[in-house]
Order: C-alpha cells, then sequence, then structure tokens
C-alpha cells in the first residue's frame, strides 16, 4: 500500500448567487511552495499547465491558484481535483476544463477567476447559468 500524502490545505468559503452555490477557495501559497518537487501532488496537474507556471516569475503562485480551482471544481461539481485543467490563451480568462479533453462544455458552463497575493492564492467558481 502506498502512502499518499496529504495535499495543501484549503479554505472553503461557500455563497449564494441565485439559487446555485458559488465556491470560494483560498490556498496558502507557502503550503504550496512546500509541494513543488513532490511528483504526486504534480501529477494532478497536466504537463501544460506545469510549463505555464514555470514560464511565470511567479510560477508557485500561478500553480497554488490553479490547485485553489481545482478544488473549487472538485467541490462544485463532484469529481477529484486531479480530473480538471485550469488552462488560460494570452489575453483571455482562466478557463476550467477536464483534463485530457480536447473539447470541455465546461468553460461555457462556469466562470472562473483567479488571484494570488502573498500569502494567499484565491479560486472563484460559479455555474454561468445563474449568474
Amino acid at each position: 500500500m502506498s502512502h499518499i500524502p496529504q495535499t495543501p490545505s484549503f479554505i472553503v468559503h461557500r455563497y449564494k448567487v441565485s439559487e446555485c452555490p458559488t465556491i470560494l477557495i483560498m490556498v496558502q501559497i507557502s503550503e504550496v511552495e512546500s509541494y513543488r518537487e513532490n511528483s504526486e501532488f504534480l501529477s494532478g496537474f497536466s504537463a501544460q499547465e506545469i510549463r505555464l507556471v514555470q514560464d511565470t516569475p511567479k510560477g508557485v503562485h500561478s500553480l497554488a491558484a490553479r490547485y485553489a480551482a481545482k478544488r473549487a471544481a472538485e467541490i462544485l461539481i463532484g469529481q477529484p481535483w486531479q480530473t480538471f485543467e485550469v488552462m488560460r490563451e494570452p489575453d483571455h480568462p482562466p478557463q476550467l476544463h477536464h483534463r485530457d479533453e480536447e473539447a470541455s462544455s465546461l468553460a461555457t458552463q462556469y466562470s472562473l477567476s483567479l488571484t494570488h497575493d502573498e500569502p494567499y492564492a484565491a479560486a472563484y467558481l460559479a455555474p454561468l447559468s445563474d449568474l
């Protein structure tokens, strides 16, 4: 039996917009920093996500925000955080996708916002149909 390390902790805030719940997740950036070399944790991110955060000056901040988004999706959608991918095209907002799928309806179903500033990274996820 292999030991799976506990993932970084997160803070959940639930809100209601219309009749639908929205989720705000906050993660301490320093916790994600400590997992930056953990292959089991990093396997929850796609190669494209890893490349995106490696190419930014505050890569671990971006990784923490993506982790927060994936945990928000896990709570709101009900699938494990590792099944999601958070991608961002230049000059476009981040989008939530199912990992390893070329086209995803999640980007058209959910609004995603990411932010990070020491010591926290945060993600806000809300269904578009209820905004």
